[in-house]
């Protein structure tokens, strides 16, 4: 009877021991799972501009989804705004060369306001490969 007593005794502390060793483990995974919701609560605030509700309906993965969705819509659209930036780029980029101006002799405009021959201006715009349009 006294060793049965013993061997439930030593069968209670060993169990008391599993039990607090769980309740650690079951303490850090709530703290651990407390801190990736409070990072995923975080980033999903930088992306989306508000912080998540979290439902029945709405849980982590659902947040994660639409992280990723407005990350690749955004890499998208710097893409997009890289190819605009180098296009602008390109077009500012072109130089026209007018041809010189001249003056009529015989005109009553001032000598002060250059005139220059339409036709030769437009093929300059045409040589820098701009279109024209109205002729």
């Amino acid at each position: 009877l006294r060793d049965d007593m013993r061997q439930a005794r030593e069968q209670l502390a060993a169990a008391e021991k599993r039990n607090a060793e769980l309740e650690r483990s079951e303490t850090q995974l709530i703290d651990e799972r407390d801190n990736a919701e409070s990072a995923l609560n975080d980033a999903y605030k930088a992306v989306m501009g508000q912080a998540p509700e979290w439902s029945n309906w709405f849980s982590f993965e659902n947040a994660i989804d639409e992280i990723e969705l407005a990350c690749e819509l955004w890499r998208n659209q710097t893409d997009d705004v890289i190819q605009f930036r180098q296009r602008i780029a390109e077009l500012e980029a072109r130089e026209v060369t007018l041809p010189p101006t001249f003056w009529y002799e015989h005109d009553d405009l001032s000598r002060d306001v250059p005139v220059l021959d339409k036709r030769l201006v437009k093929k300059a715009i045409r040589a820098a490969g701009i279109g024209v349009k109205g002729e």
